[in-house]
């Protein structure tokens, strides 16, 4: 026969100097995020609006927009992942330089960046497909982006494997990143 058995587990408990902060960051100004969104938009559509237009014309590309609006993506925040996507690519398709310095690659990178985001599409055209953001590649691309808008606030992690769910918790939490938003220059608002 069986005896009840009593545990005393001491779990831990909630440390008041590291309480979680739920409340709005003092660095967070909804106006500055809504524009913010309009300026990404804007910023994007030279870069994009050909690859955008084509996709449009894939009937699969409805459903690709619901998986990520479904996932609780933005569409702006889809359009950033995007360019992102498409520069990148554009970059390491037409820029052959190899460095020995980090800092040196990434001030080059974000040169780089400006000078293609700069450039009409039309200019330097690559067809995208829509299997091109279907890929893993594009998928850690959308994932990143979280680190990108922590660093529009003049954040940063320094994790070698950032815990992305956290990081999107901490910006949907602290920047009101899941609720706001601003469609009127949004190349996707037609989409669905």
């Amino acid at each position: 026969m069986f005896q009840y058995e009593k545990f005393h587990l001491n779990f831990p408990v909630e440390n008041n100097i590291m309480k979680w902060n739920d409340s709005i960051s003092k660095k967070y100004s909804k106006e500055k995020s809504i524009e913010g969104i309009k300026n990404r938009f804007n910023n994007c559509q030279k870069s994009i609006y050909m690859t955008i237009e084509n996709l449009k014309q894939d009937p699969r590309f409805l459903n690709f927009i619901v998986k990520y609006r479904t996932e609780g993506f933005k569409d702006w925040q889809i359009v950033l992942s995007i360019f992102n996507f498409i520069l990148n690519y554009k970059i390491n398709y037409f820029e052959k330089v190899e460095f020995n310095d980090e800092s040196t690659v990434k001030q080059h990178y974000n040169d780089l960046m400006k000078k293609y985001k700069n450039i009409d599409e039309k200019d330097c055209y690559i067809h995208f497909p829509l299997e091109a953001f279907e890929s893993e590649s594009f998928t850690s691309q959308i994932k990143i982006l979280y680190l990108i808008i922590l660093d529009s606030y003049s954040l940063e992690n320094k994790s070698i494997t950032p815990n992305i769910n956290s990081i999107k918790e901490f910006l949907d939490t602290r920047f009101n990143l899941s609720e706001d938003d601003y469609n009127e220059n949004n190349p996707l608002s037609d989409v669905g």
